[in-house]
């Protein structure tokens, strides 16, 4: 959390306040609002919002795990499943996730 805090001038946190997620975040943006969660597993994040701020986020997300842990981005459909591969531009991401 205080990595969002650091990073993303204008988070709200919500902490424990659900069943299934640990930590919720929500970011106002120019192009919209972005939401996030992390499930209380720590496994998984679920996002949503502009293409633009996902892209910034996820590349953000990246550079904040070490680099030997595979990070995996992709849709609820599994149709969009995009390796986020040390090194790959926040551009990278917005043209694979069209």
């Amino acid at each position: 959390m205080g990595l969002l805090e650091r990073d993303w001038p204008g988070v709200v946190l919500e902490v424990g306040g659900d069943s299934t997620r640990d930590v919720v975040w929500r970011i106002a943006t120019p192009d919209g609002e972005f939401e996030g969660s992390q499930d209380r597993a720590g496994q998984a994040q679920y996002l949503s919002g502009p293409t633009t701020t996902l892209a910034r986020y996820a590349h953000w997300w990246r550079q904040q795990v070490p680099a030997d842990q595979a990070l995996v981005l992709y849709d609820e459909s599994y149709s969009t499943v995009i390796p986020l591969d040390p090194g790959l531009s926040e551009a990278d991401l917005i043209a694979q996730l069209g």
